[in-house]
């Protein structure tokens, strides 16, 4: 096997870490660049289900509808399961977020609840103009409790990561 003779060689196939609040810091950097304010960009949120707290990175409200919700991960992470999560809990939100997003950077999923398209690029998410004028889904709320005992078994496992 051959060396490297640069160092740009040995730098190309190391991917520096970056944790999680590194990414929400550049997501909500992009989020103001589509058009968002600061004060409708609203940061670790804190959602009590029964015994959960559930933690929202990012949720954006425009004219006080909740709009998109954001759950970062670091690039390490795989996206399976805060994926699902972000889907769950944009649901139970007073009104649903329209746009769930699961993104660690590097990848990214952006569902949009109301048609339940999946796109795989952070540049999925609306600019504001076109946000604001897009309706919020409605979702039948006899099926919150379930999916709060979801959400919260869900989130206890992402908690846990070594699975113990």
């Amino acid at each position: 096997m051959e060396k490297p003779t640069e160092t740009s060689d040995i730098s190309d196939k190391v991917t520096p870490y970056v944790d999680k609040a590194e990414v929400k810091e550049k997501v909500k950097k992009f989020l103001l660049s589509k058009g968002y304010s600061e004060n409708e960009v609203f940061e670790d949120v804190v959602l009590e289900l029964r015994d959960t707290l559930v933690l929202i990175d990012l949720l954006v409200k425009v004219e006080d509808k909740n709009k998109i919700l954001i759950l970062c991960d670091s690039p390490s992470e795989t996206l399976t399961l805060t994926s699902r999560l972000s889907t769950l809990i944009s649901k139970i939100l007073d009104p649903p977020a329209r746009i769930s997003v699961a993104t660690n950077w590097m990848e990214s999923e952006v569902t949009d609840l109301l048609t339940g398209r999946t796109l795989y690029a952070l540049e999925a998410i609306p600019p504001r103009n076109e946000i604001k004028e897009m309706q919020n889904p409605y979702f039948d709320r006899k099926n919150d409790e379930k999916i709060k005992k979801v959400i919260s078994g869900l989130y206890s496992m992402k908690c846990r990561k070594c699975g113990i």
